[in-house]
């Protein structure tokens, strides 16, 4: 009888970059594969009974589940065909093109080449940056649950009002709309790159379909604000740290937390801090003020700007300990013993100031806002 597995097919691929998981089917001791749309590292994938698993993926669970049936369906097809004394005799092309129709696909040669979701899975293993290639991976996790079909749908298929629709569907979940833009412009870049790097002759929805940003209320802190958290005596060492690579990060135009644990002590260049954020590539020289290089001198590493990524295997880690050291610690008990917001007690309220208050909320919001680390 023939037999389905999954095979991760790695062939084409360098450096465990990601490869197609396929399913392969032996018959009369031959063997063809069907396409599954899924693209995952080595390290995301484990062989295993009855078929393997996918592991450390966004959508580990879906696409698990997705696999169970499809494979499900093909072993069931095997075996009624086994059943009715067909299977034995049955060519090997044939029995591909059978179970192609059963999973919904046309055969190889036929398959249409401005399909939208191989060339999104394409794309998505193009990205270098883990944190851009998680944000294409959740755009393609919200077109999986709007649209069952998305992995037949055709570019030319995708039009204004199918765009709207996806937007009255995330807006159940996400009513900012500045958080469904991140998933359209993703879409729009996917336009982009089938238009200019694949030569397809689409139309472009998104000449009707506008992604206008809704504008947001100003947190930024004021210089009086920035001052009193500058000169706020604290008496805990880790949260004056804290407090000291917050305003390093503000004397410094606003570096990045990535960029600034990083930085090495080579990188600054007569007085000026060069680099190129992770994120973008774009090259930046700051010049480094008295205020900034006697934090600097405070916490230099041995090889780094900064200890942070010499005392922390993971930055991220450090950078995390930070953010809600900031957010729910610092901000709170610099100006109150206990904060009835958290479920705590004020040991003397008539201390508390308007202004007092109006910091915490402003601070709070700001680093809130600078801080993505959840």
């Amino acid at each position: 009888m023939a037999k389905a597995t999954l095979y991760l097919d790695n062939r084409a691929t360098t450096d465990g970059s990601p490869g197609s998981l396929k399913i392969r089917v032996y018959h009369n001791k031959k063997a063809f594969f069907l396409p599954t749309s899924i693209t995952l590292t080595p390290q995301q994938w484990m062989e295993g009974k009855p078929y393997g698993v996918i592991v450390n993926h966004i959508r580990a669970k879906q696409w698990n589940n997705f696999l169970k049936l499809r494979m499900m369906d093909i072993s069931s097809e095997l075996l009624k065909l086994d059943v009715e004394g067909k299977l034995k005799a049955m060519p090997i092309e044939e029995l591909k093109k059978r179970l192609m129709l059963l999973c919904g696909h046309v055969e190889d040669d036929e398959t249409p080449a401005d399909l939208i979701w191989p060339i999104l899975q394409e794309y998505i293993g193009l990205q270098k940056n883990s944190g851009t290639k998680t944000v294409y991976q959740q755009t393609a996790s919200r077109l999986m649950a709007f649209d069952s079909h998305i992995e037949k749908r055709t570019f030319n298929e995708i039009d204004v009002a199918w765009l709207q629709r996806f937007d009255d569907f995330m807006a159940l979940t996400a009513p900012k709309k500045n958080a469904r833009n991140i998933h359209h412009r993703n879409i729009r870049r996917l336009f982009n790159y089938a238009i200019n790097t694949k030569g397809l002759s689409i139309s472009y929805p998104f000449r009707g379909f506008k992604i206008t940003p809704e504008a947001t209320a100003s947190r930024f802190l004021t210089i009086d604000q920035i001052r009193q958290l500058r000169t706020y005596p604290i008496d805990e060492p880790h949260l004056a740290k804290y407090r000291d690579i917050f305003m390093l990060m503000t004397y410094l135009r606003g570096i990045n937390a990535a960029d600034l644990f990083t930085a090495l002590k080579t990188d600054v260049i007569n007085g000026r801090l060069e680099y190129k954020r992770k994120k973008t590539g774009t090259f930046y020289t700051v010049k480094i003020e008295p205020e900034a290089q006697a934090i600097i001198d405070r916490y230099a590493g041995e090889k780094y700007l900064i200890d942070v990524c010499e005392s922390w295997s993971n930055p991220t880690d450090y950078l995390r300990k930070m953010d809600k050291g900031l957010k729910k610690r610092m901000m709170f008990t610099l100006f109150v013993t206990k904060c009835l917001k958290y479920k705590c007690f004020v040991s003397d309220r008539s201390q508390i100031t308007p202004e007092d208050l109006a910091l915490i909320s402003s601070v709070n919001d700001a680093i809130c806002n600078y801080f993505k680390v959840a």
